[in-house]
């Protein structure tokens, strides 16, 4: 986001820049971006809504302490078979989305545990004020 900065001048100051990359959102939220699309996101909205709220309030310890509890969902999910097992993980969520269509494939069983187990440890974590 510097170099952007460094190239566009000025003109910067009226662009936002989002990430799309899960495993950017915080790092670009201290850089000043106004907010990202996760693919996480759908499923712990508002476990991203605080990362961001306390990384744009100065909470910085609180928030790269969520950001580090975030990766290991990723981790599980974004897969190069991906989307798949994001649908797949909407129904631990109580949303269920439909089959996966080819080529993708669902989330093998172990992928599915290791989400649940990690969305129960999201659901329990608590941002620091």
């Amino acid at each position: 986001m510097w170099r952007t900065r460094l190239k566009a001048g000025s003109r910067i100051t009226t662009t936002a820049i989002l990430s799309g990359d899960d495993v950017l959102g915080f790092p670009t939220f201290l850089l000043g971006s106004p907010g990202g699309i996760f693919m996480s996101a759908n499923l712990i909205p508002a476990f991203h809504r605080q990362l961001f709220q306390a990384s744009v309030s100065g909470r910085i310890d609180a928030a790269r302490k969520a950001h580090f509890a975030l990766l290991p969902l990723i981790e599980a999910l974004y897969t190069a078979n991906h989307p798949g097992p994001l649908k797949d993980a909407t129904a631990l969520i109580g949303h269920t989305v439909g089959k996966t269509r080819a080529p993708l494939r669902r989330a093998g069983a172990e992928t599915m545990k290791r989400a649940e187990v990690i969305l129960m440890s999201l659901a329990a974590h608590e941002f620091q004020q």
